[in-house]
């Protein structure tokens, strides 16, 4: 892999990590246990 796909490849993880929405609506999972708990339980905590 080249210093370039290196980097990119890490920009877009760190890209969907900080969006764990946007992962999830691309079919990624990996960023899930991130995503807001929108539950009426979790808006109390």
């Amino acid at each position: 892999m080249t210093d370039l796909e290196s980097l990119s490849t890490r920009y877009w993880d760190l890209s969907l990590e900080t969006s764990p929405s946007t992962a999830t609506l691309l079919g990624d999972r990996r960023f899930d246990h991130l995503l807001d708990d929108l539950s009426p339980e979790g808006m109390d905590r």
